[in-house]
């Protein structure tokens, strides 16, 4: 992987990303998750040269399966894991506007899944089956699906950001001002970037 900076899009455009058995499963709670989009908010939007940078992750190569390069996510799995959820949340939002949903479909097909449906982000092994239902889907788990904390995290998570990005029957932004409206109309989905040097990655989400 050659070092320079990417969009997040062009990162998984050939490349799979797995939290290893070794890692510890997704540990981030509400606070955690506000402040994550607080942060989004806040930033600058007037400007899409500005970055806004989540922090550094830290990437083991693996052996390559087929064309795609795979690594395991040594550090930084907490940022990586609630940007996944987040883009989740944000791609369903705007597939639910009829002329927006071919764009929506571009964004899940940049950042989630492979044409050929090969998922993209791969959380630690104990959580994975609860990710591709409940997160990646639109199913709805019982109290019996939770059965690590780690599940039920991953589920609030969602659950808060789609009731963040949501429209209530007020036809205003649920939590969210005016400047959340690239999100919810596709002006431009969050263009996450990348910064290489040797094998750290600094990923952002550009908001401009």
């Amino acid at each position: 992987m050659k070092n320079g900076q990417k969009t997040l899009s062009e990162l998984f455009a050939t490349n799979v990303f797995t939290v290893p058995v070794y890692q510890r499963a997704y540990a981030w709670e509400e606070r955690q998750c506000e402040d994550f989009l607080r942060d989004l908010m806040e930033h600058p939007q007037d400007d899409p040269s500005k970055r806004h940078f989540l922090g550094t992750v830290l990437l083991a190569a693996k052996p390559p399966g087929d064309f795609r390069s795979r690594f395991d996510v040594v550090d930084g799995q907490q940022r990586l894991t609630t940007a996944t959820i987040f883009a989740v949340v944000a791609i369903a939002r705007i597939a639910k506007d009829e002329s927006l949903r071919s764009r929506g479909e571009t964004f899940r097909l940049a950042l989630l899944v492979s044409i050929g449906g090969e998922r993209l982000f791969h959380t630690v092994s104990e959580d994975e089956g609860f990710m591709e239902r409940f997160v990646l889907r639109e199913e709805k788990p019982g109290e019996g699906d939770f059965s690590t904390p780690s599940k039920r995290r991953l589920w609030c998570a969602k659950t808060f950001f789609t009731k963040k990005l949501g429209v209530g029957s007020t036809g205003r932004r649920n939590g969210l001002g005016e400047g959340s409206a690239w999100c919810l109309k596709a002006k431009r989905l969050p263009g996450p970037c990348v910064e290489f040097e040797g094998d750290r990655i600094e990923i952002g989400l550009a908001v401009g």
